[in-house]
């Protein structure tokens, strides 16, 4: 090969290798699953479910350890829910060092370190699923909020009292109605009432079995 062959590389080549070999370095977004969970203090082991490309080949992530769950909430208003081995969610990389922010909080929290994007600050957001495993019809609807699930407690986790079902409680009240509108009490005598012709109307609880209210 003549230094003809030899093609120089432009200052764009080089810029665009640059780039390259430092975008391959930063972490991003990630689905990832859930291998234990602490729910107490709402933390996770997460395995990352995709490999990444890095130096020409593709490498699987380590497991994270203690990862913060971020469930909705704001001041003293949670939803949470249970986080079963396996379930999926998004693995969120911050972009700098939150150590300090999630030992003591702040507004304006020098991070303790100078790094960024690193796997050692991430939260984990509960809730992807693949394209092949849906929410099933039951689960989603076009014009309501769906709590889908075999339990659901309201208020609080030591909810104990059920809610009744209004369609067993309609049907409750009009079985007493009907009774009361035909009650009758034979008199043998005068003044004298017998027993009621016929017993008072029983049924089914009215409670659910799947929705808990804390009082």
């Amino acid at each position: 090969m003549s230094e003809r062959d030899i093609v120089e590389p432009t200052m764009l080549d080089l810029l665009s290798a640059s780039n390259d070999a430092g975008a391959s370095k930063i972490n991003g977004p990630i689905p990832g699953s859930v291998q234990s969970y602490d729910k107490t203090k709402q933390i996770a082991d997460i395995k990352p479910a995709v490999q990444v490309w890095r130096d020409g080949t593709f490498h699987s992530l380590p497991i994270l350890r203690g990862v913060q769950v971020a469930f909705p909430q704001s001041g003293n208003i949670a939803i949470t829910f249970p986080l079963t081995v396996g379930s999926w969610g998004e693995i969120v990389v911050q972009a700098a060092d939150m150590s300090e922010w999630k030992a003591n909080g702040g507004t304006d929290t020098p991070a303790r370190t100078r790094r960024r994007f690193s796997l050692s600050d991430v939260v984990f957001v509960p809730g992807l699923r693949t394209l092949n495993n849906p929410l099933p019809a039951g689960a989603v609807d076009d014009a309501a909020l769906v709590l889908w699930g075999p339990l659901i407690k309201l208020i609080s986790s030591s909810a104990a009292n059920a809610v009744a079902l209004a369609i067993e409680a309609d049907a409750r009240f009009d079985a007493i109605e009907l009774f009361l509108a035909g009650h009758m009490h034979p008199t043998a005598a005068p003044g004298v009432p017998s027993a009621p012709t016929g017993p008072a109307p029983s049924g089914s609880s009215v409670a659910s079995t799947k929705v808990l209210i804390d009082e």
